[in-house]
């Protein structure tokens, strides 16, 4: 009964894991992945929240008064020469003296394309979340197959040490270790299904997909993104140039900037123009232009504007701090996209052939009788480490060519 329980076990998580890999439901290419979480991936809509105010701003940017005009009216008795009425109104219109209209303007452009920019990070950042998500979704599947292949291997394995005891020519521990092997082989499957589950929880998180919608990636790890590592090593060379972070940073500074120049206009000095007219208790009418001219004693901007530019300071500190870390960054991608190629290629070249090898000698010797199970258990241990390093080792190079396109600002056109 124990010997039976982990079978058992496969059975209920491949009844309860929906379709599994099993080309049901919806499937998703790496391009597919890419083009979901560009489009709606998680950070997008928060990006695009502030677009239509920023619509709004540069409509009102564009009014002709950038203060109201103000209407004064006085009423009152005169006393002394018999209660009489006195009546005054006054109409008086503000005039900026600095390009108080031209500032914000500056200001509605500049946030809109600070928030452009940010759409374009968000995008970015959404799809590199997705393409991770289906590259480790296809890692998943791709061990959850070599698992299943080696519990079949392994069923292969207690068969023929049984045959080989029922003969004569084999030791009761040949079975016990082939039983071993397989009930290991059938906790890995379980185990391989527990990490598909994961890996599609957050290719549907990554693709805004629904919870429950059925998924599975499709495609193949070793022939995604075929040109990517010529372009990274063309002669014209990696930049960061077109990276959303270098030209979001850029436009925040300069949204600073502009911030600096409405904070000196908005708080500098205007004219009043208006007029009065008047009704005196005795019947008397008087009328009156007048015109307030500031005195160039103070700038009552000096403080706010202070403030403005330091925070100026700080977006173009941070736009070479973003600048430097996003080279630091590509440097490691860089040597990345040859490192795990250089593992890849030595795993499909000089690992897996002579393990394939060996495992299939091991077999023809059992099955001849010249030799127990032990050197099949050990090749079918190591070809199955290997086989999953293997895999794992294809998933890292889509992984380090994805996070070039990503610091390089070159994902967003895979994503269309």
């Amino acid at each position: 009964m124990a010997r039976t329980l982990p079978f058992v076990a496969v059975a209920l998580v491949g009844a309860l894991v929906p379709r599994l890999a099993s080309g049901e439901g919806l499937r998703m290419s790496l391009h597919d992945a890419l083009v979901a979480g560009a489009a709606k991936g998680p950070g997008v809509a928060v990006a695009l929240a502030p677009r239509a105010a920023n619509e709004r701003a540069r409509d009102a940017s564009r009014a002709l008064l950038v203060s109201p005009p103000t209407l004064t009216v006085s009423a009152g008795p005169r006393f002394g020469a018999g209660t009489t009425l006195d009546l005054q109104v006054g109409a008086y219109v503000p005039i900026m003296l600095r390009d108080v209209s031209g500032s914000r303007r500056g200001v509605a452009e500049a946030s809109a394309r600070v928030t452009a920019e940010d759409v374009e990070r968000a995008r970015g950042d959404a799809a590199l979340r997705a393409g991770l998500a289906w590259s480790r979704a296809m890692e998943a599947t791709r061990i959850l197959e070599i698992r299943k292949a080696t519990l079949g291997r392994a069923e292969e394995l207690v068969t023929l040490a049984r045959r080989r005891v029922g003969a004569g020519v084999g030791r009761p521990s040949e079975i016990a270790l082939a039983e071993g092997e397989r009930a290991y082989a059938a906790t890995s499957v379980l185990d391989g299904e527990g990490l598909l589950v994961d890996a599609l929880v957050e290719l549907r998180v990554a693709s805004s997909l629904a919870p429950g919608e059925d998924v599975s990636p499709a495609g193949e790890l070793a022939r995604e993104l075929p040109a990517v590592y010529a372009k990274a090593h063309a002669p014209s060379g990696a930049t960061v140039s077109d990276s959303p972070g270098v030209r979001l940073a850029a436009a925040s500074e300069a949204r600073a900037r502009a911030q600096v120049a409405l904070t000196h206009a908005t708080e500098g000095p205007q004219l009043s123009v208006g007029g009065m007219f008047a009704r005196e208790g005795d019947g008397s009418t008087i009328a009156l232009g007048s015109v307030m001219v500031p005195l160039p004693f103070v700038d009552p901007a000096a403080f706010d504007r202070s403030r403005a530019e330091a925070d100026a300071l700080a977006a173009n500190a941070e736009k070479g701090r973003v600048r430097a870390e996003l080279d630091a960054r590509l440097s490691l991608v860089l040597h990345e996209m040859d490192h795990t190629r250089e593992v890849r290629d030595k795993f499909e070249r000089e690992v897996l052939p002579p393990l394939r090898e060996a495992l299939r000698q091991s077999l023809v010797e059992v099955s001849a009788g010249t030799t127990d199970i032990g050197p099949s258990v050990v090749a079918r241990q190591r070809l199955l480490t290997a086989e999953e390093a293997a895999v794992r080792a294809s998933a890292e190079v889509v992984r380090a060519d994805l996070r070039y396109l990503h610091v390089t600002g070159k994902l967003a056109s895979e994503a269309r």
